[in-house]
């Protein structure tokens, strides 16, 4: 399992996401350990959902798993 197949797995999973009521803004890194190793950030922001590719240095928190446990998810 690849770092880029596991961030377009989690992008799917909230490319439809319903954020429109979320007016807060709230983001957290991913750090994906083992196969795959990297990191990447989810934002709930301006009542959307983004997943990018990159640390983010600012975040409201922090997850650390494996690919395997983030697909699972």
């Amino acid at each position: 399992m690849t770092y880029e197949y596991i961030v377009d797995k989690v992008r799917e999973t909230f490319e439809n996401a319903d954020a429109r009521e979320i007016f807060e803004h709230v983001a957290f890194q991913v750090n994906i350990i083992g196969e795959g190793e990297g990191a990447f950030y989810i934002e709930v922001a301006a009542r959307s959902v983004v997943v990018e590719p990159y640390d983010y240095h600012d975040r409201d928190g922090l997850v650390t798993a494996t690919g395997d446990a983030l697909i699972a998810m």
